[in-house]
């Protein structure tokens, strides 16, 4: 269980995600346990004074759970940004930080209208940032996303394939695609063209020895950039390099007249 823990989460980078919405759903059904329980209260006029469930004031003043949660957020972003820790640092703090959002979203109406609003027809907007977020933290830890980026290396040359599923390049331009200003011919309307782009990005990309291309895949768009490979030791590179400065300077000096006097007259006073 830990072996697949290791291998596809943390090695992938999505834990800290996980534990973000572990915290979050968690901590989201909790404070809506508990201020249904206080509410459920009120309305019976029981009392909260002797239950451990009850609302939180300091000085007279109620405070919300939203500064509860306001406060974590900040304190979990200092400490991430001072300590940077590795696992399982990282998943604690990931956790109390979707422990604060989730805190902090139940009231978002509250944000929004600058008033107590929570079982109001507008608190239920509070409801929907708590779903949005719940969504987004769920693309981050499945990767989901409409463009995809690759990278592999073919035959010595790096190759950085970019993906999209949307509806692709137009059939009109597809082969003439990196040619600058390519029109698709179309009469009316403002003319869609290509411009120079990609015909300057693919020049750029053959001057170094690669090449820019375009493919369909599995019907997906795929823009291809592919470059060399560098070596793989540069110290020889560095070396040669070193001895070619060493020769040029030494063919400098000798062309330097100083070097030549100085030499002329220790040849004269040896032969003297």
């Amino acid at each position: 269980m830990f072996d697949w823990y290791q291998r596809y989460l943390v090695d992938t980078g999505r834990s800290a995600t996980l534990w973000v919405l572990i915290g979050f759903v968690i901590t989201y059904t909790t404070t809506r346990w508990i201020t249904r329980r206080i509410r459920a209260r009120t309305a019976r006029q029981t009392g909260q004074d002797g239950s451990a469930v009850k609302d939180v004031y300091i000085g007279g003043v109620h405070i919300h759970h939203q500064v509860w949660g306001i406060l974590l957020v900040l304190t979990v972003g200092l400490l991430e940004f001072r300590f940077r820790p590795a696992s399982p640092g990282l998943e604690i703090l990931a956790a109390l930080f979707g422990a604060g959002a989730a805190l902090a979203l139940d009231e978002f109406a509250l944000w929004l209208h600058l008033e107590d609003v929570y079982w109001s027809e507008e608190g239920k907007k509070s409801i929907d940032a708590v779903m949005i977020a719940a969504v987004f933290g769920l693309v981050l830890l499945t990767g989901t996303s409409p463009i995809g980026i690759e990278t592999d290396i073919v035959d010595g040359m790096i190759e950085l394939r970019v993906t999209d599923d949307g509806p692709g390049v137009s059939p009109a331009v597809e082969f003439t695609l990196f040619e600058p200003y390519v029109t698709t011919g179309e009469t009316t309307g403002p003319t869609p063209s290509t411009g120079l782009g990609l015909a300057i990005s693919r020049q750029l990309a053959r001057q170094m020895g690669g090449d820019l291309t375009h493919s369909r895949r599995n019907g997906l768009t795929c823009f291809t950039l592919s470059a060399p490979q560098a070596p793989l030791d540069p110290s020889e590179d560095q070396g040669s390099s070193s001895t070619t400065v060493q020769s040029e300077g030494s063919a400098a000096r000798s062309q330097d007249p100083s070097v030549v006097i100085r030499s002329t007259s220790s040849a004269s006073a040896t032969a003297g």
